[in-house]
């Protein structure tokens, strides 16, 4: 740096590329910021809802995350009102690559883009959480050898 040059006055600094998918307060008028895509994890019904512990990971996700948790369960009717899916599967969309891939490790299924739906669609029509797991059967009686 020069003597007596004020520290505000360097030579600019490279940015790196703005990143199309974060907000950016300097996006010049005139040009639309492209919304994210969704992915879709799709799988036989009862695949991902069947034991319950997705009701309880989306419950998590929604209480910490303040609501906000980018994560929505798509039953049957849902998918193949937004062409999507067929009746015997359901769905999970998300924002995030990751958390598809974790979903997708956990239950299987088939991830794929979810063309067509944006944010807020999901938001208006897919917050509902899967059912809850059926309760064990649980045997009555006294266990133990019988005389």
């Amino acid at each position: 740096m020069v003597a007596n040059q004020p520290l505000n006055s360097a030579a600019p600094s490279a940015q790196a590329p703005a990143n199309p998918l974060s907000p950016n307060p300097q996006v010049p008028l005139g040009q639309q910021q492209r919304q994210p895509t969704p992915l879709l994890l799709l799988a036989p019904l009862g695949q991902l809802s069947g034991d319950g512990q997705l009701r309880e990971l989306i419950k998590e996700r929604r209480g910490h995350g303040g609501g906000d948790a980018q994560l929505w369960y798509l039953p049957p009717f849902l998918l193949v009102s937004l062409g999507l899916g067929s009746r015997d599967q359901e769905g999970i969309a998300a924002l995030d690559t990751g958390v598809i891939t974790w979903l997708q490790l956990r239950f299987g299924g088939v991830v794929s883009a979810a063309a067509g739906v944006d944010q807020a669609s999901l938001e208006a029509k897919a917050q509902t959480l899967p059912s809850p797991a059926p309760l064990a059967a649980l045997a009555t009686g006294v266990s133990g050898a019988r005389t």
